[in-house]
């Protein structure tokens, strides 16, 4: 509650005086109603916004686990992954501009168009048709001038080839068993600013027991506890550290997560943060 005023703990108070305070005490109660209201829809709708997010899989071909953090209530990161109907899978990572109401809106309009595959003459087998179509469908003229950041990648398990594109997103990061990281990011523009920007597709066989990860920009643009900014490079070699302490077969995310907790200080990030892990069998 934002506090309550009692007139009759003030005696001396004269008519008006006690009329005022008891208008500002009912205008403080309906504030505080207000606001409950207002936290508990915006709770709602985070909650719509997680139960989007797709089930964590553990088969023979490929395992998923992932962390999403929205910084307020609601926020712009979303990501997913699902099969395609010539059986390969595809995985991608979303991140549009801003947060709150706006921002979470126009994720989950996005989001909903790559899940059901809802743009006419687009192959979403195809990652640079896929960039190609959703930065014409959304244009920031049209959009409250939003812009979104996408990494989208298909997964062919016959070959082991992962073909993706990137419009503005960080890479996915790639760590393979008992080697070094290798950053997956082909050049292409943030989505929806140019209606003519060029995408790039960009291929890469995937040896057996590596893992993928998919991020927003928010899990790393932080200031650590020393003072300086953790940035791409150190979160990498940060995920790299984590891979190699976890057990195969296990999810690194929750190394990843407390490892970051211990550079910041505390357990609050101040941008939304997704990480999606794949571990490929």
């Amino acid at each position: 509650m934002l506090g309550m005023i009692n007139p009759e703990t003030i005696p001396e108070l004269g008519p008006e005086t006690r009329e005022i305070l008891d208008t500002l005490t009912r205008d403080l109660f309906c504030l505080d109603q207000a606001r409950a209201a207002l936290e508990d829809e915006l709770a709602r709708g985070a909650e719509y916004v997680r139960c989007l997010l797709p089930g964590k899989i553990s088969n023979s071909r490929f395992r998923t686990d992932w962390a999403f953090i929205p910084s307020a209530g609601l926020g712009g990161d979303l990501f997913g992954y699902h099969q395609l109907r010539d059986g390969r899978i595809a995985f991608y990572m979303l991140d549009v501009s801003g947060h709150g109401v706006q921002s979470a809106l126009y994720s989950v309009t996005i989001f909903e168009t790559l899940k059901g595959e809802a743009l006419r003459d687009v192959d979403f087998g195809d990652p640079v048709s896929v960039m190609r179509g959703l930065n014409h469908a959304f244009r920031m003229e049209e959009r409250n001038s939003m812009l979104f950041t996408l990494w989208y990648g298909v997964w062919d398990e016959k070959t082991r080839v992962l073909s993706h594109a990137s419009a503005g997103s960080p890479p996915g990061i790639l760590i393979i068993r008992g080697g070094a990281a290798v950053e997956l990011k082909a050049e292409g523009m943030v989505a929806g600013a140019e209606p003519e920007a060029a995408y790039k597709k960009l291929e890469f066989q995937i040896p057996r027991k590596s893992r993928l990860f998919l991020f927003s920009d928010g899990i790393y643009e932080f200031m650590t506890s020393s003072g300086t900014m953790m940035g791409l490079e150190t979160f990498i070699q940060t995920m790299e550290r984590s891979a190699a302490e976890t057990p195969e077969g296990e999810s690194s995310i929750g190394l990843i997560l407390s490892a970051l907790s211990e550079m910041r200080g505390d357990t609050r990030f101040q941008d939304d943060v997704s990480l999606l892990e794949v571990r490929f069998e």
